[in-house]
């Protein structure tokens, strides 16, 4: 493992200009993360121009390399028992496919193997099932399987692009974002894949839906078109399971993507790109408006997720 180079801290006033998110006053986001509140978070990031898999230790302030291979490796997920990882990895050199491995780098187990990508998987709350995107048969489609790779299965079949899939809180569902008005929505459905129901979705870029563990309201990126600029902000969103009572949680002006609760709901982590080319994590805490910036080095650190057994 290798901890990553850290660059000096932007000027206050830069940040002030570009994040409405910081309270009144000249305090820029700590480069120690405060906010994370001793939480582990992983992510993806490409300081090399490759993407790998990085685990942040705010105890230490360590961030070091889960995976060093020349194909791509990302889209991290913490198994519910915070000690092993799901992501994707290309390391096969012929397709995208899913990976399992322990939280140290080791023990790779391979879950897929299909011709095309397999990304973004998703344990269920009690890690019985994954949940998956797929372009195996052509499109980009849901899948679900086993907890144990087995059991892959086909869920959506639309000419419309489906991803980003995500459990409701029980287990019971599974929220995605579909292609198939030819707009993005939110759209839900059983585990089978039947009982389809839409959620919400107006025609905006939605990315990203998870859920609020403390009070089970889904929340989302959300695209606002910045006036006279012809540039595209994403802002955080939240609302009822059911898509009703939509509110807008943040309204910066700047692009915060890839969101995601830590597991006691305290917290939101998403990247943002502030006056440079590269995205970093950021860590926001509603109820105070209080944000730390969390990583600080070359590269895009991109899709963030926590472990949901640390910081608690």
């Amino acid at each position: 493992m290798r901890e990553r180079e850290r660059r000096a801290p932007w000027a206050c006033a830069i940040l002030l200009l570009g994040l409405a998110l910081l309270a009144v006053g000249c305090a820029e986001p700590a480069t120690a993360p405060e906010q994370a509140g001793g939480r582990l978070v992983a992510f993806m990031s490409d300081p090399t121009g490759n993407f790998e898999i990085y685990l942040l230790d705010p105890s230490n302030e360590s961030i070091e390399s889960l995976t060093a291979n020349p194909g791509f490796d990302g889209y991290p997920h913490f198994h519910p028992d915070g000690q092993s990882l799901l992501f994707t990895s290309e390391r096969s050199g012929r397709s995208q496919d899913i990976y399992r491995m322990s939280r140290e780098g080791t023990g790779l187990l391979r879950l897929t193997e299909a011709e095309g990508r397999d990304i973004t998987p998703v344990y269920s709350p009690d890690a019985s099932r994954i949940v998956f995107v797929s372009e195996r048969d052509e499109d980009l489609e849901i899948y679900i399987m086993n907890g144990d790779g087995s059991g892959q299965t086909r869920l959506t079949d639309s000419p419309g692009l489906d991803f980003a899939p995500v459990f409701s809180p029980d287990g019971e569902a599974i929220y995605f974002i579909s292609e198939r008005a030819g707009y993005r929505q939110i759209l839900r459905m059983a585990l089978d894949g039947s009982n389809l129901e839409f959620v919400l979705g107006e025609g905006e870029l939605l990315a990203r839906p998870g859920f609020d563990p403390a009070t089970g309201r889904l929340f989302y990126a959300q695209s606002t078109r910045l006036p006279g600029a012809g540039l595209v902000s994403w802002d955080l969103w939240q609302a009822q399971a059911d898509g009703s009572g939509a509110t807008r949680l943040s309204e910066s002006g700047i692009s915060e993507s890839d969101p995601v609760y830590s597991a006691d709901g305290g917290v939101i982590a998403f990247s943002a790109r502030l006056n440079t080319p590269d995205e970093d994590l950021f860590v926001w805490n509603p109820a105070t408006g209080e944000l730390d910036r969390i990583t600080n080095s070359a590269g895009r650190d991109l899709w963030p997720t926590f472990d949901p057994t640390s910081g608690r």
